[in-house]
């Protein structure tokens, strides 16, 4: 077990975390990858926590891969955000690796509106750091830290202005990734960057947290890792992301820890400092507090209230695309007492051949170690040769669902990826690998309740992570086939995520509805 003190957050995916904090108020930003909309903004008044508060964006780009044509974002899109208040204002920096643009979003309010501007260039996992004589600057790269001053306008590089290597992996071996996930910030006259770093691979265990500081931009760097822990799981180490302190002095570290197919979760350390060294991982963990209940994760398609003043579907915010939604693609039905969820219908635009490739698929993070999400589906309107239903989603999908064949029969059916060698990073080229189908029963009626439980790896009780998928009959849950391995794959780069989809294989027009969403944890506890 680990010997110094953390607090897992939330066991939910929110990878890179940056987190600042202005009067009373703690806003996290996190990687939000291709999803959309995009660039969540989370807030807690007391770093225990939080709540989801905004989206920076609603659509990033629009390019035929954010729209999941001929190509995709999967894996790709927005990384590794930096969020700042300065002189009133709050900023948001990151970089789109499909579009390789570096983003700067601006706003009076952190609730927005935020004005997009770009930055000229493209600047790995960067910080946005802002010095006490109001000079800006980016610090980017991976294995060679950059750190490059910024005109006053925020959209290119200063000529002339400071631009150097501050920390650079010295091993003559190759190292394993090096350093990257660059966080700055100044306190009490010291620069402090911390990194996550991945040690030359013959000698990697896990990833580690380093920092390195100086009181001068004349003066080098100096440091290295600070934290090597696991906190007692499974060998993964806790690393990336940045420091904040109390309105009372004290300091903090959010980082981030791999958890397997749920993704990547945020991990609360306490900073204490001997002299001007950062110690990671000792003192005092903030005290829990009163709070109301976590709201990560709803069982409510629409902001009732909101839909109603804007006269249109405002979906709850927990709910995300795969990509960029196709507006004539979907339609729904509010709440009402007899439908306490709303409905959700898609219309099918254009045809596919798997899940991953289906356009206004909405998707919802998966909590470890243990959910299970259930809904009920209306098929009705499918056409010939239609696929609908409930997907543990990421590349490695499974799902449960209803399959309309040509001769017009429905069939309950599970649905897998194909077997081939998937590439170990992101692509953006059209993948129209066709899904595996496995009928399980013929349906009388177009209508059928399902439900996709995950396991996760729990390392005292579990070895691998599983997807379980299930259909109901006289009020019985039957499970349609053994429980599936899944895992994280880098081409998504992202944690399992819960998936209502529809496409066609040779028809569109066709209409799949969905209603009685609801989710429960490992408990059983409906949310």
């Amino acid at each position: 077990m680990s010997k110094t003190k953390h607090q897992v957050l939330t066991y939910l995916d929110y990878p890179d975390p940056d987190v600042i904090r202005v009067n009373d108020t703690y806003y996290m930003a996190s990687t939000t990858m291709h999803f959309l909309p995009g660039a969540n903004i989370l807030q807690s008044k007391d770093l225990l926590h939080w709540e989801h508060l905004c989206y920076v964006y609603d659509v990033l780009e629009d390019t035929p891969n954010q729209r999941l044509e001929q190509a995709s974002a999967y894996g790709k899109g927005m990384w590794a955000p930096s969020l700042r208040y300065h002189k009133g204002k709050f900023y948001l920096c990151f970089v789109a690796n499909d579009v390789q643009k570096t983003f700067l979003y601006i706003a009076d309010d952190i609730l927005g509106p935020w004005k997009k501007q770009y930055i000229e260039g493209f600047y790995h996992d960067p910080s946005l750091f802002f010095d006490e004589d109001d000079c800006a600057y980016i610090i980017y790269g991976n294995t060679k830290i950059h750190m490059t001053q910024l005109n006053e306008a925020l959209t290119a590089p200063k000529k002339g202005g400071f631009d150097q290597i501050i920390v650079q992996e010295k091993l003559d071996k190759p190292p394993y990734l090096g350093y990257e996930g660059s966080h700055m910030i100044k306190i009490n006259g010291v620069y402090y960057l911390t990194l996550i770093h991945w040690p030359p691979k013959k000698d990697y265990k896990r990833r580690t947290e380093a920092c390195f500081y100086t009181t001068s931009l004349d003066q080098p760097f100096i440091g290295g890792d600070v934290f090597d822990e696991d906190g007692g799981y499974d060998g993964q180490g806790i690393a990336q992301g940045g420091l904040v302190d109390t309105p009372n002095g004290d300091w903090y570290a959010i980082l981030f820890q791999d958890r397997g197919a749920s993704g990547r979760i945020p991990v609360l350390l306490p900073v204490t400092f001997e002299g001007i060294v950062p110690v990671f991982g000792k003192g005092e963990l903030p005290q829990k507090m009163t709070t109301k209940k976590e709201t990560l994760v709803t069982s409510l398609f629409y902001d009732l209230e909101a839909s109603q003043k804007q006269n249109r579907c405002v979906f709850m915010p927990y709910w995300q695309w795969n990509h960029m939604p196709d507006q004539t693609g979907f339609s729904c039905q509010l709440p009402s007492d007899d439908n306490p969820s709303g409905s959700y219908t898609i219309t099918i635009q254009t045809c596919c051949s798997n899940p991953t490739l289906a356009k206004n698929t909405l998707t919802q993070r998966a909590l470890w170690p243990g959910c299970a999400a259930q809904v009920c589906l209306d098929g009705t309107k499918l056409q010939n040769g239609d696929v609908a239903g409930l997907c543990a989603f990421q590349s490695h999908y499974g799902f449960i669902g209803m399959r309309k064949d040509e001769t017009g029969q429905f069939w309950l059916t599970v649905g897998m990826q194909a077997p081939q060698a998937k590439p170990m990073f992101p692509q953006t080229v059209w993948d129209p690998q066709p899904c595996l189908y496995q009928d399980i029963k013929r349906l009388k009626e177009p209508v059928a309740t399902l439900k996709v439980a995950f396991c996760f790896s729990d390392t005292e009780k579990r070895v691998v992570d599983e997807a379980l998928f299930y259909y109901q009959e006289n009020n019985q849950w039957i499970q349609a086939l053994p429980p599936q391995k899944i895992w994280f794959s880098l081409d998504h780069f992202t944690g399992y995520r819960f998936a209502l989809f529809a496409y066609g294989t040779t028809n569109t027009q066709g209409q799949a509805c969905f209603h009685h969403f609801s989710y429960e944890t490992a408990q059983g506890e409906t949310l």
